[in-house]
């Protein structure tokens, strides 16, 4: 994304026999991604990797400690297997498994003792870290960022308005 100043005419409300020049912030909006608008992510919201995030794709992978090459997310905790859970995609949507792992694997507190299905919001313990089963919404974060800059561009203006007004107060009360 990319944002261009492009210079506009402007009436002022306090000066109708002339108008002044005010930048306007334009924003050029990337192409549309390949990818779906929708990304599916495991945010560890407690734990050793606390605000890591890993984005989940629709096939399988293995969830546990970091090993050379045991596990497709490595985590840092030392309560956590080498090989602790599989999550994936699977029949019923979304779902993980635990391995055998020695501590378990619990989704919102419960532990689970076969394939679990997993829905968005669900918390799932992998030992003593624990990962937030969320989506990532491209096109909720576009929207977000366009009315940011909107709010900044309405602000500019307002700044540039009150600048110009003060500007000629000042040279009003100087001459």
């Amino acid at each position: 994304m990319s944002l261009r100043l492009l210079d506009a005419c402007i009436p002022d409300a306090l000066a109708s026999e002339h108008t002044e020049m005010m930048p306007i912030v334009v924003l050029d909006e990337p192409p549309p991604t390949s990818r779906g608008a929708v990304r599916p992510t495991l945010v560890c919201v407690s734990g050793a990797d606390l605000g890591k995030s890993f984005k989940v794709g629709m096939s399988s992978f293995v969830i546990g400690r970091r090993q050379l090459g045991s596990c497709d997310i490595a985590l840092s905790e030392g309560d956590v297997s080498r090989r602790h859970a599989r999550f994936g995609f699977g029949d019923r949507g979304f779902e993980i498994e635990d391995l055998g792992s020695q501590n378990g694997t619990t989704v919102n507190g419960t532990r689970i003792t076969s394939i679990h299905s997993i829905r968005v919001g669900d918390r799932i313990g992998i030992g003593r870290t624990v990962l937030l089963f969320a989506q990532h919404d491209e096109l909720e974060e576009r929207v977000a960022r366009m009315q940011r800059l909107e709010a900044m561009a309405t602000m500019a203006g307002g700044i540039a308005h009150d600048f110009n007004n003060a500007s000629r107060l000042y040279s009003a009360t100087s001459s």
